[in-house]
């Protein structure tokens, strides 16, 4: 069902406490960005991924040590043009302020085109 629709985007919630876990502290930003990354290329098909200055602001927000446990993030795949003239698709992550983490787990599907 995803492959056949256009442009879609997913909400979720990432759980990166079990993704930097035991990871030495210098190494645990960058582990977690690397997991990201991979996660959100497996669920949406794509290779090329690009992180929201925002959402790389959130997770360095308290030091490289510190990174967030869970973190609720909007994955969408949009279309970008290369010289111009090729299209091609990339997965775009950004970051959703969570007020209520109860909720925070459940998963929602949203259809753009």
């Amino acid at each position: 069902m995803l492959n056949q629709l256009k442009e879609y985007s997913i909400e979720c919630s990432l759980n990166l406490h079990k993704r930097t876990f035991g990871m030495t502290f210098k190494n645990r930003v960058s582990r977690a960005v690397k997991e990201i990354r991979k996660l959100s290329s497996k669920l949406m098909g794509v290779k090329t991924v690009r992180i929201d200055p925002l959402f790389n602001t959130v997770l360095c927000k308290n030091g490289s040590k510190r990174v967030p446990n869970r973190v609720r993030v909007r994955l969408s795949k949009r279309r970008y043009l290369i010289n111009g003239e090729m299209e091609n698709w990339m997965v775009y992550i950004s970051f959703i302020e969570n007020k209520n983490n109860k909720n925070a787990l459940h998963s929602s599907f949203i259809k753009i085109a």
